[in-house]
């Protein structure tokens, strides 16, 4: 649809949002350990707008 319209576009598809984090929260703090398989390159993370209101 967006060619037909004649714009360019990027889609981007994080594989984790930061709001992601919270569920291990206790971890991080209270062991000192980031559960999370990030490997050497890291990891596309992403956090979605959030509108006001």
């Amino acid at each position: 649809m967006l060619e037909q319209m004649g714009l360019s576009a990027t889609i981007l598809r994080p594989a984790y949002f930061i709001e992601d984090e919270l569920m291990i929260k206790d971890v991080i703090f209270n062991h000192g350990v980031y559960p999370m398989p990030i490997w050497s390159t890291g990891s596309p993370w992403s956090t979605p707008a959030i509108s006001p209101g």
